[in-house]
């Protein structure tokens, strides 16, 4: 019974598995988002692009995109846009 009082200390398969379940309602949270005027998909940017007669095809501006995120300039969530999932896009 003496264990029990020690409630504030968890061990870490606890810790981890409270922290996945976090970051699964911050993600549900996040997707309920609508996008925010200084947000953008890929589609987007690929509509941008034709706009101003620049073709890039979408396995380079998706190959580009990746390296921003590797590189941490864009951060990416994922949201329902038109009643389809999608990526988000924002410059950090």
């Amino acid at each position: 019974m003496a264990s029990n009082k020690r409630g504030g200390h968890l061990d870490k398969p606890t810790r981890n598995h409270l922290s996945a379940l976090d970051r699964l309602i911050e993600e549900q949270f996040n997707a309920s988002q609508p996008i925010q005027p200084d947000e953008f998909t890929m589609a987007q940017i690929s509509n941008q692009l034709a706009s101003q007669g620049k073709k890039l095809g979408r396995s380079a501006l998706s190959s580009r995109m990746n390296q921003l995120l590797a590189d941490g300039v864009v951060t990416m969530r994922k949201a329902s846009v038109n009643g389809r999932q999608a990526n988000i896009f924002r410059f950090v």
